[in-house]
């Protein structure tokens, strides 16, 4: 007996709505959808991705970024694929390596502030959310240099599946979430409404078995409550 050496298997964007309907019967297993029926599972696929967005935790959509203030501005537009910040933001000034940290502040904080002119070494921020995907960060004070840096913890999101052979950004053992999660959005439009619980119940305890295996992990410590 031998094995393989090869770690590497993953579906492609037409692989995984292929399965997707061999699971509903709408074609045979080992065909491949095509035209119409291929671009609107195809749709439908992308709206699952889309959706587990929110569910946003998993460690390989949380990157570190770095921005670079410019004196006297307090806006800054983040890149389109995110969809959140993690606080803290931390500040280093411009050939320093020290930090501070800059802390999260509401939006009605931010509008309360009397004088937003304020300059010096950012301590607050805000995010402000505008449709379809822009994020900016607002600051306070306003950084009093250019060429310093602000770190944050980007959520990003998902890429899209534009082609057939596309792949999607998520490790393989997301596939069977992805197959399942596309065969109960499609099991209505192929008149399998009835199947539409069965399917999403597999579909969801994939999905929570991923996001519990794919999360951060840390110690767990027991302190007792009360006294003898």
């Amino acid at each position: 007996m031998t094995t393989s050496s090869d770690t590497t298997f993953d579906l492609s964007r037409d692989e995984v709505i292929s399965d997707a309907l061999a699971n509903l019967g709408v074609i045979s297993p080992g065909d491949e959808a095509a035209g119409q029926q291929r671009d609107h599972a195809a749709r439908a696929l992308n709206r699952v991705v889309k959706a587990l967005d929110a569910d946003g935790g998993v460690l390989w959509r949380r990157v570190r970024r770095t921005l670079t203030t410019t004196a006297g501005t307090a806006s800054y537009a983040l890149g389109a694929d995110v969809f959140e910040v993690e606080e803290p933001l931390s500040f280093v000034r411009n050939g320093q390596t020290s930090r501070s940290p800059v802390r999260e502040m509401s939006q009605d904080d931010y509008v309360a502030i009397t004088d937003r002119t304020v300059e010096g070494v950012p301590a607050h921020f805000t995010v402000e959310y505008a449709l379809p995907t822009t994020i900016t960060l607002l600051f306070y004070p306003t950084p009093d240099a250019s060429s310093d840096t602000i770190e944050y913890r980007a959520r990003v999101r998902a890429l899209d599946y534009d082609t057939g052979a596309n792949t999607g950004d998520f490790p393989a053992r997301w596939l069977e979430t992805l197959v399942y999660g596309l065969t109960a959005t499609l099991a209505p439009s192929y008149g399998q409404a009835a199947q539409l619980g069965t399917w999403r119940k597999l579909f969801l305890d994939e999905k929570d078995r991923q996001l519990n295996a794919g999360g951060e992990r840390g110690p767990v410590i027991l302190s007792p409550w009360g006294g003898w």
